[in-house]
C-alpha cells in the first residue's frame, strides 16, 4: 500500500515517461513504484518494467513526468484519463510550498521550487528546479514553468503555456 501525507493510495503506481531516472528516485521517496509507462520504450528501465499505455489497469495510479511540450503533456493527461487511472502529483519534499497555496492533482514540482501563499496551480502543471511562483499567481492546466523562472504575484498564466527557463 502506498501512502501520501498519511493517506492510503491503493493500487500500483507508475511513472509515465521513461526518460529521466531522477523522476524515479524522487517518486520512490513518496510511492512504491511498480514501473514505467511509455509507448516508445520497452523492457526494463533502471530495473523496473516499462509497459505500454494500453496495458495500464484501471486501478493504477500514474505520475505524469512528460515535459517535452505542453501539448504532449496534455495529450498524456488525456491518455491516462482514457484508461480511468488516477493522476498522482509528484512534489519534491525539497520544494517550498505554502500550505495556503491551492494545488490541483497531477502536478510535477521539482526540488527548489517555491510556491507562495494564495497561488493557484491547476492540474497537470510542471514546475522545474528553482522556479518561483509568487503570491496569488494563477497557473493554468498543462502549463510548464521552466527552471529559474520567476512569476511575480497576481500574475495569470493561461492553460498550456510554456514559460521558458529563467523568464521573469
Amino acid at each position: 500500500m502506498n501512502t501520501l501525507h498519511g493517506v492510503d493510495i491503493p493500487g500500483p503506481v507508475y511513472i509515465y515517461g521513461a526518460s529521466n531516472p531522477h523522476n524515479l528516485s524522487l517518486a520512490k521517496e513518496q510511492y512504491d513504484v511498480a514501473g514505467w509507462v511509455d509507448d516508445q520504450r520497452t523492457g526494463l528501465y533502471y530495473g523496473l518494467p516499462v509497459i505500454p499505455r494500453d496495458r495500464l489497469c484501471p486501478e493504477a495510479r500514474v505520475i505524469n513526468c512528460v515535459c517535452r511540450t505542453t501539448e504532449e503533456r496534455e495529450a498524456v493527461w488525456h491518455k491516462i484519463r482514457s484508461r480511468n487511472c488516477e493522476h498522482l502529483s509528484l512534489v519534491s519534499p525539497r520544494a517550498d510550498v505554502s500550505p495556503y497555496a491551492r494545488l490541483a492533482p497531477g502536478l510535477y514540482i521539482q526540488e527548489g521550487v517555491v510556491i507562495q501563499a494564495g497561488a493557484d496551480i491547476c492540474h497537470n502543471v510542471t514546475a522545474h528546479s528553482g522556479a518561483m511562483i509568487g503570491e496569488r499567481v494563477f497557473v493554468g492546466e498543462h502549463s510548464f514553468v521552466g527552471p529559474g523562472t520567476i512569476i511575480c504575484g497576481r500574475s495569470r498564466i493561461e492553460p498550456c503555456v510554456y514559460v521558458g527557463a529563467g523568464a521573469i
